[in-house]
């Protein structure tokens, strides 16, 4: 497309800045010890480079960026929403609340608050237990927490007793069966541009996780109409991915999370022909493209 493009990274050497369309690769210090150093690196990177628009990439650098939003605007664009935005669509607590006012299903949801309120009653085993964010910041630096299940009481109870405070609050939910769906989207200042969808046909791990062979198809309607809601709820600007599992007893799409940043299949979208980078840097630039409705389906992709 004509653009020149600079990766940075934690790491000496990264996959994205080996590729032959990168024109240099930077490091920066961890954003997960050290937010200040990261952020004030970045904006050194975005001055001595002449950047003109910065995309994070992963969630541990989406929060800082967004949080910095205003101080990084003075030198660059970033096409995401206000910080308030970006640490709503990263809380699965507030997300869910908001879900449910806006009429969109979710599974049966308990709240742990803190680890002596573990003992509630919840029987729908085997439970996902699933802390509110996925990072969490802390005074020594970042947790990171993940999604884990139950089979009994006893083991619930012993699983919330192993997880840090700062892990707090939890949500306890039923784990609904039937295959996940990924839903993705680019906005303009709360007005959609463009979306796609996949199926997942393999993960890693089997019982959940991210997708490893995956095919292009139609959007799931309701999860599509669910998704939008959320997104112009929220007042969304930039890409997200939204994903839910479809419930085979009622063959209703329930939330799972919002993710505001780029994915990990990415690339199948633009094999099927709506390029999310592109339009992410037309929607950056002010050029309000057109609504892209429409792409090829049954294209596939696999992580090697």
């Amino acid at each position: 497309k004509g653009h020149r493009v600079h990766v940075a990274s934690e790491a000496q050497r990264s996959l994205a800045g080996s590729s032959r369309f990168c024109v240099q690769h930077h490091t920066y210090p961890d954003p997960a010890a050290d937010r200040n150093a990261f952020i004030a690196t970045i904006e050194r990177l975005v001055v001595e480079h002449d950047i003109d628009i910065l995309i994070p990439a992963t969630d541990v650098a989406v929060i800082p960026i967004a949080a910095n939003r205003e101080r990084l605007h003075a030198h660059c664009v970033v096409p995401l929403p206000p910080a308030e935005a970006v640490e709503l669509a990263a809380d699965k607590v507030a997300i869910t609340a908001l879900a449910k006012e806006l009429g969109v299903a979710t599974p049966t949801t308990q709240l742990v608050s803190r680890k002596s309120d573990g003992d509630a009653a919840f029987d729908a085993f085997p439970v996902v237990i699933k802390p509110a964010r996925s990072r969490v910041r802390t005074a020594t630096g970042w947790l990171f927490t993940g999604v884990d299940y139950a089979h009994s009481h006893s083991e619930l109870q012993e699983k919330l007793e192993s997880l840090p405070d700062a892990a707090f609050p939890v949500l306890l939910q039923e784990r609904i069966p039937g295959p996940g769906i990924g839903t993705f989207y680019c906005f303009d200042n709360g007005r959609k541009i463009a979306n796609f969808a996949h199926r997942r046909l393999h993960e890693k791990p089997p019982s959940g996780g991210v997708s490893v062979l995956r095919e292009s198809v139609l959007p799931h309607q309701l999860a599509d109409e669910s998704s939008v809601k959320l997104l112009e709820a929220i007042g969304w600007h930039g890409v997200a991915m939204v994903e839910f599992k479809l419930d085979e007893r009622d063959n209703l799409p329930k939330l799972m999370e919002i993710n505001g940043r780029f994915w990990g299949s990415l690339q199948l979208a633009i094999d099927a022909g709506v390029d999310f980078p592109d339009l992410l840097v037309r929607v950056a630039t002010g050029q309000s493209p057109d609504v892209l409705d429409s792409y090829q389906t049954g294209v596939r992709s696999r992580w090697l």
